[in-house]
């Protein structure tokens, strides 16, 4: 996608680099609006897979010291009133689906119980309990779709991790949100004004401008060419796997964790600084 989910939120580093003729509205258009081309795509696929996590992202942060969770259960809602991807639902409508934005927050700090004898099985506990409650089905209709969960695993040690769908939200997204929430939260911890970026576009004027980008004559014609250029291409790639490929995609997968030598780092460092 040419945007991330959480669209203009970068501010004034971006506006120079928007779209031609992308409306600049400061990013707070509110009310209902229609859907994306990604976000109707995703949402047929939640619908062929309802109970499937595929589309939870997740994302967790260990803080260690004094913590005030007043503070960060203010700043989560104040990330959350400042962007309304994160306020918004997907309910179904006699034309199809459509896009509900919430007029305030909702989101609150869930506060939950680590068990373990120990610092380290504590924080075990509150992944395994995390990665559960991850993998449990949203409901796109009625919500939450944004969620944050605090778990404290010893006197200055709390686990914090942040849950949404990968229709309000994409890896950008989350990264935009660690950042943001560590500024909203020492704003709301030390009683000052919290800076960050103005908003610049939203994804409601956003959506408008992408309909009526893929309604015109240059985009039709960029797709007759895509077409053609693909035409006659094999509908499943024959790569060489590890294993058959099942007769059902299950996106089952599996990690494995190595390590490389400081050799080695250096090296592919310099490839990557050449590359850019």
């Amino acid at each position: 996608e040419t945007y991330g989910v959480l669209t203009g939120i970068t501010g004034e580093e971006e506006r120079t680099e928007a779209a031609p003729g992308l409306p600049l509205d400061g990013g707070q258009v509110a009310g209902p609006r229609a859907l994306s081309a990604s976000e109707r795509r995703l949402w047929f696929l939640c619908q062929v897979e309802p109970t499937s996590p595929v589309y939870h992202l997740a994302g967790g942060a260990r803080i260690d010291g004094p913590l005030d969770a007043l503070a960060l259960e203010a700043g989560l809602r104040a990330i959350q009133a400042r962007h309304a991807a994160l306020r918004t639902r997907f309910a179904a409508t006699g034309d199809g689906v459509g896009a509900v934005v919430d007029s305030g927050p909702s989101v609150h700090l869930e506060r939950m119980i680590a068990r373990g004898e120990t610092t380290g099985a504590r924080e075990e506990d509150a992944r395994d309990q995390f990665t559960e409650i991850a993998r449990a089905p949203m409901d796109l209709e009625n919500g939450p779709l944004f969620r944050a969960l605090l778990f404290p695993v010893d006197v200055e040690r709390h686990m914090l991790f942040v849950l949404a769908h990968h229709l309000i939200a994409d890896g950008q997204s989350l990264e935009i949100i660690g950042r943001e929430l560590h500024l909203a939260y020492e704003a709301e911890r030390t009683g000052r004004a919290a800076t960050l970026p103005a908003l610049a576009c939203s994804l409601a004027s956003y959506v408008e401008w992408e309909a009526e980008l893929r309604s015109g004559r240059r985009f039709d014609a960029g797709l007759a060419e895509q077409r053609k250029r693909l035409r006659g291409a094999p509908q499943v790639l024959s790569l060489p796997a590890d294993a058959p490929r099942p007769p059902v995609h299950t996106s089952a997968g599996h990690t494995e964790t190595f390590e490389i030598g400081a050799e080695l780092t250096a090296r592919l460092k310099a490839i990557a600084r050449v590359a850019e």
